[in-house]
């Protein structure tokens, strides 16, 4: 294992306070492992919020964009509880072992360029599973080619590019936030004021 792997390992960790001493196997056992950390130490915390957080999920491979995502989002931070994955293949894991009953998030976004699995292999696996068919995507992206927003058009989800400069991050988040249900849009709205 490569020591550039197990910095982005520690750093991704400590993105999502999970204490990460030492990494046994390859990198889809130590993402199945921190979905199974996150699972445990998140779930009785979230359901003793008031009112309870709109999950967003969010996965891509460069850390420097999972912590963009998370300044993006900050100002949401009373609304939204932000999950990160480093690639399509952990966020499928963790939602493939959904049944009808379990709480979908209002919105999931996806990098389009991903190790193991690609953001529109994702996007393909989460349109053809009924639990996931009806959760709002949005495939972020630095791509700006025509096709690619093709493709996620013609699998109902949203096509955004990310930010050049740090001038675009609040665009983005009420872009971002534009993809989410109305319950949260008006319960942001209502509390800050807009």
């Amino acid at each position: 294992m490569s020591e550039t792997f197990l910095r982005k390992v520690n750093r991704m960790a400590k993105m999502n306070n999970q204490p990460c001493d030492s990494v046994n196997g390859g990198s889809e056992s130590f993402q199945f492992y921190c979905y199974l950390s996150w699972r445990s130490r998140h779930t009785s915390a979230m359901t003793k919020s008031l009112p309870p957080k709109s999950l967003v999920l969010y996965a891509d491979d460069d850390l420097d964009d999972l912590e963009m995502m998370r300044d993006i989002l900050r100002p949401y931070n009373n609304f939204i509880e932000l999950v990160s994955f480093t690639n399509g293949f952990a966020l499928w894991s963790y939602v493939s072992t959904w049944d009808d009953n379990h709480s979908k998030p209002c919105l999931i976004i996806l990098d389009v360029n991903m190790p193991l699995m690609d953001g529109k292999q994702t996007l393909r696996k989460i349109r053809a599973s009924e639990i996931t068919k009806d959760i709002p995507v949005v495939l972020f992206t630095t791509s700006t080619m025509p096709h690619e927003a093709e493709f996620a058009k013609a699998h109902q989800a949203g096509f955004i590019t990310k930010p050049i400069s740090t001038q675009h991050v609040s665009m983005i988040a009420e872009e971002i936030l534009a993809h989410c249900g109305d319950e949260l849009k008006q319960r942001i709205k209502g509390n800050l004021g807009y």
